[in-house]
């Protein structure tokens, strides 16, 4: 087992869970407060699987990413500690020694729930709950995280008016943070909508470091070895797709460019029903336009395994709708180019991480100045209300349980009609089913 670079010093009681803002594979992230600071957190809570899996890869590179202090920076978020949930000392050093090494110092012992009670009756903090507590089993840590209030996907599928500046502000804020990344050799493979946070001054966390790994240098003897099974489909750059092992930061930037053309559109532009790659590549290929014979994209091992009809390029067309050419500007300027360059087809001609933050389009009107871009932006709290959780994760349940009221009212109303008059019936009883069908596509959709 590898040893980890953090001591576990303190338990989860530090702090007290408020409410689930997301779930994936490893666990959830819960919205908290810090028991002694009343600090605002976000804490990632980690099940280590004693009997089958050990503890998650996904969790050890996250840490050790997060932990490498060349990637401090102002939009990356920042890893505040690590604390356990053990129930006894004992359990606490056989933890300790199997997740960070022995020679440190262990946790201190869990309280009992009367404990707990009591302290936040003293603090006048709110009682954890009964659930989170019971939850709290011996093999689980969590990785306490520095609070935003919302993510990206979130702002997107709230609808929330995005202004030029404000494209302008988030795009150049992840480049930024990617060239951090790229420059000491990491690769994220996980960018998309939902790992990029929002502060309330509107500067850009990236988050999510589970499959970050450095990059092989070029004529490395393990070149060629990484997996093409990272990046959410609707982010995953078409090389990936076809199942290239050989890559580089490009297919960071190629999700960028899904992020930039994501605000301009006002939804996740490659998004699918089956979320399948055949499908995906189809979506790319209708607005990018086939690759031609001889392409790179042609040598790779998946495109014999499909069949693409030849399509133009539609991505002038699609920059020329008002909403887009009006973010841009002019279609045919530099935002334009800026896009077309981190959607390049060919990895070999995508733009760099750094070369894309260079571009001239960030410095017309509005400009976004590259010491602090989200400075130009008024307090996000002036367009969306900050104690409605914005996460991905919280709003897609709105929109589900909203689509539901709706389906249901439709179907009540339907049912109330009078038998004699059908052909009203069948109406109402059609648009009920448009509803929920139109719900499942909205959810699908963020």
């Amino acid at each position: 087992m590898e040893a980890l670079p953090f001591g576990l010093t303190r338990t989860i009681d530090a702090y007290d869970k408020l409410e689930v803002i997301g779930k994936g594979t490893y666990g959830e992230v819960w919205k908290a407060r810090d028991r002694a600071s009343g600090e605002m957190v976000a804490i990632k809570k980690v099940i280590i699987h004693h009997d089958k899996y050990g503890f998650p890869k996904t969790t050890v590179r996250e840490i050790r990413a997060l932990s490498d202090r060349d990637l401090i920076g102002p939009n990356v978020v920042r890893l505040r500690e690590i604390v356990a949930a053990v129930p006894a000392e004992s359990e606490c050093v056989m933890l300790h020694d199997r997740v960070v090494g022995a020679g440190q110092r262990a946790p201190p012992r869990r309280r009992h729930a009367a404990e707990d009670a009591a302290l936040a009756e003293a603090q006048g903090a709110p009682t954890p709950s009964a659930a989170a507590s019971a939850a709290d089993k011996p093999g689980t840590i969590f990785l306490v995280m520095e609070w935003a209030p919302c993510d990206l996907a979130g702002l997107v599928a709230s609808k929330v008016p995005m202004s030029t500046a404000h494209v302008k502000a988030y795009v150049l804020q992840l480049l930024q943070a990617l060239d951090l990344l790229h420059r000491h050799r990491y690769l994220h493979r996980d960018v998309k909508s939902s790992n990029l946070l929002i502060c309330a001054d509107n500067t850009l966390k990236l988050a999510d470091f589970g499959l970050t790994r450095l990059a092989e240098p070029a004529g490395s003897a393990t070149r060629g070895r990484m997996t093409a099974e990272v990046i959410t489909l609707w982010y995953r750059p078409p090389e990936l797709l076809l199942g290239a092992t050989a890559y580089g930061a490009e297919v960071d930037t190629w999700s960028v460019g899904c992020i930039m053309l994501e605000l301009l559109l006002g939804k996740p532009a490659f998004s699918t029903r089956s979320n399948s790659a055949p499908e995906t590549l189809g979506r790319i290929f209708g607005l990018l336009g086939t690759p031609p014979p001889g392409h790179a994209l042609r040598r790779l091992p998946g495109w014999d395994d499909a069949s693409f009809a030849d399509q133009p390029a539609r991505l002038a067309a699609t920059l020329a709708q008002p909403q887009v050419a009006a973010a841009l500007q002019d279609v045919d300027g530099e935002g334009s180019r800026l896009l077309a360059g981190l959607l390049s087809l060919d990895p070999a001609e995508r733009l760099s991480a750094h070369r894309a933050a260079d571009s001239p389009w960030f410095n017309r009107e509005p400009a976004v100045p590259r010491s602090r871009p989200s400075s130009v932006l008024p307090p996000l709290g002036s367009l969306v209300d900050l104690e409605v959780d914005r996460h991905e994760f919280a709003t897609k349940q709105r929109l589900r349980q909203s689509s539901g009221r709706a389906g249901n009212a439709a179907a009540t109303s339907a049912s109330a009609e009078p038998s004699g008059r059908s052909s009203g019936t069948g109406r109402l009883r059609s648009r009920a089913l448009g509803s929920r069908a139109g719900g499942r596509r909205c959810a699908a959709g963020t």
